[in-house]
């Protein structure tokens, strides 16, 4: 979360006396964790401890509703502090995902050397290497795991292979869902909600299940994740009366394409987010079926697109986005091929092939499955929503392939955009292609093919052995 974003901060309150009063309050709470410990393996070793020790350290579970800390609101984060957020015991750090990732020890920037080291050359967006303007060779050059996040690549060298995964498959009523209209994206109204019958029939058929020994991991495609309701705008979400959890998931790793961590509908530190699966799978496959069907940005007349409606959540970030802005958007990106900003066409695959940049406004959620089209096409995704994880927010490295503009920045969105070198663009989007794959799913017709490639199914088993890892500290006594 951002500065000023979240209730945690009062509307009186300086960035720096904040800062301040955070800063304090983390050293307090440590502080006293800290002590506790030490006394705790001081009386067993009877010698003074200097680190950790795993047999006496914090009381930890392998459940995630054991967390100590999984009712509390979420930390704002400060990208530009050392350590971006520190655990006070009044709200939960989630990972800053419009943070750049820092691959050094943070704690290094508090005593810097004297030596200016900087190349103010580089685009701050990351490194600039100056990618050929032809994507298909640029594509070969990279290196896709270098798209990932230092610590999902290290995870990944460590265990490259899946977690072993039974299917519970054969239950009462399967068939009649999977004939479903709604399963084929269509209309869903008026179906069995067959969440508690599944668990059951898991829980009978797959032995661990009943005992705790295996995770359980359920995908669930409803755009408010874990709830069991629906609202058509975030501030219902935050109503718990309106919108709540289904208790069953309580220590269930669900794959969902809700991210928002200001609603009670995701779980960060246990749920994994997946990409939403897109009406236009079959189009877009047809029209950028490989990388050479993809447009090299030097070669895309728009600097930006979008096109869609006003009605629901985001209506004010997308009217800000298509306001004239004193003619901002009819320059010429490239002389002779019209406006560099297309809005409201609805020649919706042209866009996608001819624009560089494609603005994402939110959806119900924070993101859409506009996102998915976007980077399918080679168009890089301008993610606007705060406050939301983008999918597998844990195992890849979204500032590589995309660009964050806030929403009180799209009054000058182009000036932006048009500020990046178009090398770094070009850089972006043969990271963008290297891992495309991870964002459209295979179709109905064959979905063998999912196990044949680094497609959703294969990021989302990876993450979720990150989670199926993770220990939870859990409240002292």
């Amino acid at each position: 979360m951002r500065f000023g974003s979240t209730g945690q901060i009062p509307f009186n309150s300086s960035r720096r006396l904040h800062l301040c009063q955070r800063a304090e309050q983390a050293v307090r709470y440590n502080f006293e964790r800290l002590s506790a410990a030490r006394q705790t393996i001081s009386q067993v070793t009877g010698n003074t401890p200097q680190m950790w020790a795993d047999a006496t350290g914090p009381k930890t579970s392998i459940h995630p509703h054991d967390w100590a800390y999984k009712e509390l609101p979420t930390c704002w984060n400060d990208c530009d502090s050392p350590t971006i957020c520190v655990q006070t015991g009044h709200c939960q750090c989630v990972q800053a995902d419009h943070c750049h990732p820092k691959r050094v020890n943070p704690l290094i920037g508090l005593h810097p050397p004297d030596v200016d080291t900087e190349d103010h050359s580089k685009s701050k967006l990351g490194a600039m290497s100056g990618y050929s303007s032809t994507l298909l060779n640029a594509v070969r050059d990279t290196d896709w795991r270098d798209v990932l996040l230092p610590a999902a690549r290290d995870a990944l060298l460590s265990q490259p292979d899946h977690v072993k995964v039974h299917v519970a498959d054969g239950y009462e009523g399967q068939e009649a869902v999977e004939a479903a209209p709604c399963h084929k994206l269509q209309q869903c109204r008026d179906q069995p909600f067959l969440l508690h019958d599944l668990m059951h029939y898991a829980a009978e058929t797959i032995p661990g299940v009943k005992t705790g020994e295996k995770t359980v991991a359920v995908v669930l495609t409803h755009d408010w994740g874990i709830c069991i309701s629906f609202a058509w705008e975030i501030w219902s979400a935050r109503d718990k009366h309106t919108l709540y959890p289904d208790w069953i998931l309580n220590n269930v790793v669900v794959w969902s394409v809700m991210g928002d961590y200001d609603s009670p509908c995701y779980r960060p530190h246990q749920d994994v987010v997946v990409p939403a699966r897109t009406c236009r799978s079959i189009t877009l496959r047809e029209t950028f079926a490989t990388i050479s069907d993809v447009k090299p940005m030097a070669e895309r007349p728009n600097l930006l697109a979008w096109t869609g409606t006003y009605w629901g959540t985001g209506k004010s970030d997308r009217l800000r986005l298509t306001c004239p802005r004193g003619g901002a958007g009819q320059r010429e990106l490239i002389e002779g091929k019209g406006a560099q900003s297309r809005f409201g066409t609805w020649d919706y695959m042209n866009d996608l092939s001819n624009s560089r940049f494609c603005p994402q406004p939110r959806g119900i959620a924070g993101w859409s499955p506009r996102t998915n089209d976007a980077i399918w096409a080679g168009c890089i995704p301008v993610l606007i929503a705060e406050g939301t994880h983008y999918p597998f927010a844990s195992f890849l490295d979204w500032s590589k392939f995309s660009v964050r503009v806030a929403p009180t920045e799209l009054d000058r969105i182009e000036e932006i955009l048009a500020a990046i070198p178009l090398s770094k663009v070009e850089e972006m989007q043969a990271n963008l292609v290297s891992v495309r794959d991870a964002f459209l799913y295979a179709t109905d017709e064959d979905p063998k093919e999912e196990l044949e490639r680094r497609g959703p199914l294969f990021f989302a088993l990876h993450e979720t052995n990150l989670r199926m890892r993770t220990r939870y500290p859990v409240k002292e006594q």
